[in-house]
């Protein structure tokens, strides 16, 4: 997954390398350890109409493919970018795609 990530420092405990130093841990190691887990349990299971379960791996390819999408369409790190929809699978495969990359969510409520 050839995406850019913007760090997010956690504190040491939470995430180490193998020599016990902490390292940064960004949106894009969390989608590239999603997308390993391919046979977990579903991380979304979404009901409207007929029930949908969205696995960790479907959400990291869906965000990843999306992510790598707004980069050749011109989305670099910082650039706001406005989500203006309701909740469920497709505004997570959003927020992941967006943060991976380093673009600035800017989320607003479909329902005001």
């Amino acid at each position: 997954m050839a995406v850019t990530a913007a760090s997010v420092e956690c504190a040491p405990e939470a995430r180490s390398n193998k020599a016990g130093t902490a390292e940064p841990w960004t949106l894009q190691t969390l989608l590239v350890e999603m997308a390993a887990r391919a046979n977990d349990p579903a991380l979304i299971r979404f009901y409207q109409g007929q029930p949908q379960r969205f696995t960790y791996a479907a959400i990291a390819r869906d965000s990843g493919r999306l992510g790598r999408g707004l980069l050749q369409a011109g989305v670099t790190a910082g650039t706001p970018v406005a989500i203006w929809a309701p909740n469920g699978p497709d505004w997570v495969v959003v927020r992941l795609a967006l943060g991976a990359i380093g673009a600035l969510a800017v989320t607003i409520d479909d329902l005001a």
